[in-house]
């Protein structure tokens, strides 16, 4: 008996020491799984801008009222046929501009999209959850919470770190216009009254696409400045990562960097709001130890630590055209 007792206990201690080793393991599977998905939306998007002669666009002016969450379709939606959802793509209605035709039946798209979840899009690590559930006349839908958003420029002008973009920030945070994934039409929220910007191309990435980042993870809870987790990533709220709110960007599942990777969310700057599911400037958080992985628009993947230099690095890969090209660390 006391043989057999030492023998489980000599078990147990192997078991404790190799479950480390395992969990490590299944760690790294997930996220070079991660990494794949990130590199075929790399490939998406320069098949798209080849088929397009444009990148796709975050959000545009919708042709319904904009309080109608549902009429402006997300970034990741124009890329469905470039990552092998080309029968999903083929079930949604389209009005003018691009974005979801809600005129007609408003349910039609959210029936379409409901449960739906695109492989692509999950990175395997999120501690998200999938769904965000919304209720729109009394009929629940699921809609998928991605785990990438596009980078839609900078809060502040990276040959001024100091100077921010616009001093007077709406409330769903500040925006620019001079990253990747980017907001189009004449829009309401700075750096002015109104701003008109068409489509751009890989093109106006003058910076050179190995300079540029184009799509980051954004998979993990954003931790308060009480330490609390919580769920203030992109897609998080309404449309989840299908829909957009109305035709600003916010809802877009876009990030206009302001924030260093993982940072913790004061929720007390007011020219930068992260508290929310639904800020342009939700912090690029991810599961995976010391840093976050991002698409390069060259095609490759890159994992950057959080110790990364915000002013010096990670705003100047962000901007496309900043004439400040920097090399990735």
């Amino acid at each position: 008996m006391v043989e057999l007792l030492v023998v489980i206990a000599i078990i147990g201690v192997l078991i404790a020491l190799l479950l480390p080793a395992v969990q490590a393991a299944r760690e790294a599977a997930r996220r070079m799984q991660c990494s794949n998905h990130l590199k075929q939306i790399g490939i998406a998007l320069h098949n798209y801008n080849d088929t397009c002669k444009e990148l796709p666009f975050a959000a545009t002016n919708a042709t319904v009222s904009d309080g109608d969450w549902r009429s402006v379709r997300s970034w990741a939606v124009a890329l469905f046929p470039f990552i092998e959802q080309q029968p999903l793509y083929s079930q949604l209605i389209f009005g003018n501009a691009g974005n979801f035709d809600t005129n007609a039946n408003p349910k039609t798209n959210l029936n379409t999209l409901n449960g739906v979840v695109v492989s692509y899009f999950s990175c395997p690590s999120n501690t998200r959850g999938k769904m965000r559930e919304d209720t729109v006349s009394s009929v629940q839908y699921k809609l998928q919470k991605i785990n990438y958003v596009g980078i839609g420029g900078t809060v502040r002008n990276p040959n001024n770190v100091t100077n921010n973009i616009d001093p007077n920030s709406p409330s769903h945070g500040v925006r620019t216009f001079n990253g990747t994934i980017i907001a189009i039409g004449t829009q309401g929220h700075s750096p002015v009254s109104s701003y008109s910007i068409s489509s751009i191309g890989l093109e106006a990435l003058s910076d050179g696409t190995s300079n540029t980042v184009g799509v980051a993870e954004q998979s993990h809870l954003v931790k308060d400045s009480s330490g609390n987790p919580q769920d203030w990533g992109a897609s998080g709220h309404r449309g989840g990562g299908w829909n957009n709110n109305r035709s600003d960007d916010w809802v877009s599942n876009i990030v206009h960097i302001y924030w260093t990777i993982n940072s913790v969310c004061p929720g007390s700057v007011t020219d930068a709001m992260c508290d929310q599911p639904y800020r342009s400037n939700t912090i690029i958080v991810s599961p995976h130890a010391g840093g976050a992985q991002f698409t390069v628009m060259d095609g490759s993947v890159r994992f950057i630590s959080e110790t990364v230099d915000l002013n010096n690095v990670l705003l100047r890969l962000a901007a496309r055209d900043d004439g400040l090209p920097v090399s990735l660390p």
